[in-house]
Formats: structure tokens, C-alpha cells, sequence
């Protein structure tokens, strides 16, 4: 009888052995994981920056929304922009005709 329960003290001592090596090695595989995440990111962050160096050293664009603003001179003109008349507007440019009656006007012709 004493033999069973010292063969079963060395088995539950072995399976505490073993479940001890299993959280340390899984401990050190995640360690190990974040290190290389962290790393990756670190020569992603650094791989930006030297590209990021890069563009700031040679010339820019202009973004379109700062030079179309009323304000900047840089930008296109609108002045070529021909705003189309409203039906009201050309029927009070041309009240008179209208009155006399039969007259054609607009692009009537």
C-alpha cells in the first residue's frame, strides 16, 4: 500500500513537473511572439520615417482644396463659368415683348 501512494506522489509530482515546464515554455513562446511584433513594428515606424524623410527633402504639390479657395490667388478662374438664366429672369428681360404679343424672344427664332 505504501508503494502505490509513493508511485502516486511521484506521478502527480511528475505531471506538476511537467504542467510547470508547459506555462514556462508557453510564457517564453509568447514573450518570444511579442518581441518580434515589436520589432516588425518598430522597422515598419522606421522604414516610414525614411520615406517620410524623403518626400519632405524633394519638392510638394499644392493640395487642389488650399488653391481653390477664394482667397489664394493660385487656383483656375472661373471668369469662362457662364451661369444659365432662370425662366423667370428671362421673361422679365423680356416683359415687353411678351406684352406686345406674338413677339418671339429667347433663343426663338
Amino acid at each position: 500500500m505504501l508503494a502505490v501512494l509513493i508511485i502516486i506522489a511521484i506521478l502527480l509530482a511528475i505531471i506538476v513537473v511537467m504542467l510547470w515546464l508547459g506555462g514556462v515554455a508557453g510564457f517564453a513562446y509568447v514573450r518570444t511572439v511579442v518581441e518580434h511584433v515589436a520589432e516588425y513594428q518598430r522597422d515598419t515606424a522606421k522604414k516610414l520615417d525614411d520615406i517620410k524623410a524623403e518626400v519632405d527633402k524633394k519638392g510638394s504639390v499644392t493640395d487642389p482644396f488650399k488653391a481653390a479657395t477664394v482667397r489664394k490667388s493660385v487656383g483656375a478662374s472661373s471668369r469662362h463659368i457662364i451661369v444659365p438664366k432662370s425662366p423667370d429672369q428671362i421673361r422679365n428681360e423680356n416683359y415687353e415683348a411678351i406684352k406686345e404679343g406674338g413677339k418671339k424672344y429667347g433663343h426663338d427664332s
